[in-house]
């Protein structure tokens, strides 16, 4: 049985095939059973094979320990953090290549998602190879879905405004049938939406460079609220504030950037509710262990988190919705990472689901423009 994950792999293959031949190693993607899904250039001129000959196959002939390095991988997942993160697992292997040749080799092996029947991002690299420090592989993987998603959003660009240009022109035959033009709106506005899709992919792998600066966090709040609200004609949805003292949501921030931040997590909490949303967000200073920080605490009152989507509701493309990309709440964590504070979802105990948003009150921290993931594209 095809796992979603899986599935989800195979219906993005061109998309797929565009991260991995963008990568600086030889990397394939691997099932849990060991067959190979996707192989970039790099491993097949590595190895000696076409691509035709390692799609679909097992990789068991080119290196017979494979099925326990899935499980090591796999089970190390599965004792770690609750909230799950992608975790490395390196270890060096050797390989047969199609002339028989043994090539050593460093194997990485990574997840692509927190179930234990995800497939593997798979990189190799001679074993005589500097070990690469996490963050700038991250930033790598970054800059390359940057690059991917820029490049097709630009190819795409063109082939959405002949679609809409067809659109305008059809138009002015159906402008007496206001059923077909009904049609064709959402038509166009399915057009949007998949031009903001890859628009979205983009930013949240572009580098983040912060302009700090001081801002009322509930205000902030208050402006994405508002923001949201004029998008629709009917927005009976309320936002309540509650603060322990008069300037503890005091703040040096990237303005635009937590904007952002408040806007996918009230638009989340207004989804999370049946009906009306009674959103409360409440702001304290708290002392971690290295500065004062301030707390802010999104309570939406709607159904909660189910047990299973808890550790994955950050994770990158994960969602439940029938819309959007997933990248919501990925790319608040990035933001507020870059912030050098701490994003975490649980359910109240009197019911809806909450996001504790934690960033540093110390304004010297990011007293100057900062970049976080630096790369370049």
């Amino acid at each position: 049985m095809m796992t979603k994950t899986k599935k989800q792999l195979l219906d993005n293959a061109p998309l797929v095939r565009r991260f991995l031949q963008s990568s600086p190693l030889a990397s394939a993607v691997i099932d849990v059973n060991g067959t190979i899904l996707f192989a970039n250039n790099k491993l097949t001129d590595l190895l000696g094979y076409s691509s035709e000959e390692l799609l679909g196959k097992s990789s068991a002939a080119l290196f017979p320990n494979l099925a326990k390095c899935l499980r090591r991988a796999h089970s190390a997942r599965g004792a770690s953090q609750s909230e799950w993160e992608p975790q490395q697992h390196e270890q060096e292997v050797v390989l047969k290549s199609k002339n028989n040749q043994n090539l050593s080799l460093k194997l990485t092996l990574q997840p692509i998602s927190g179930t234990v029947t995800s497939p593997c991002l798979a990189h190799f690299a001679h074993a005589d190879t500097p070990r690469l420090d996490p963050n700038l592989l991250q930033s790598e993987r970054l800059a390359a879905i940057a690059q991917m998603a820029s490049g097709l959003a630009h190819e795409s660009r063109n082939a959405l405004q002949r679609a809409i240009a067809c659109l305008d022109l059809l138009e002015l035959d159906l402008k007496n049938d206001p059923e077909q033009m009904n049609l064709s709106q959402g038509i166009r506005n399915s057009l949007a939406d998949l031009m903001g899709n890859y628009e979205e992919v983009r930013r949240y792998a572009e580098p983040i460079t912060l302009r700090p600066q001081r801002v009322r966090l509930l205000h902030l709040c208050q402006i994405a609220f508002d923001e949201i609200a004029v998008r629709h004609e009917y927005f009976p949805h309320q936002l309540r504030f509650s603060c322990e003292s008069e300037h503890a949501d005091v703040a040096h921030v990237d303005r635009e950037k937590m904007k952002l931040v408040c806007h996918h997590l009230i638009e989340n909490a207004i989804d999370a509710c049946e009906d009306i949303a009674e959103i409360d967000v409440h702001c304290e200073r708290i002392m971690r262990r290295h500065d004062d920080a301030v707390q802010l605490t999104f309570h939406d009152h709607g159904h909660g988190f189910a047990a299973e989507t808890l550790p994955l509701v950050f994770d990158p493309f994960y969602t439940t919705k029938q819309h959007g990309t997933g990248l919501g709440l990925a790319i608040c964590r990035r933001i507020v990472e870059a912030h050098r504070g701490e994003i975490e979802a649980t359910n109240h105990d009197d019911g809806g689901g909450m996001i504790y948003v934690t960033i540093t009150a110390d304004g010297n921290a990011l007293s100057s423009p900062s970049q976080a993931n630096k790369s370049e594209t």
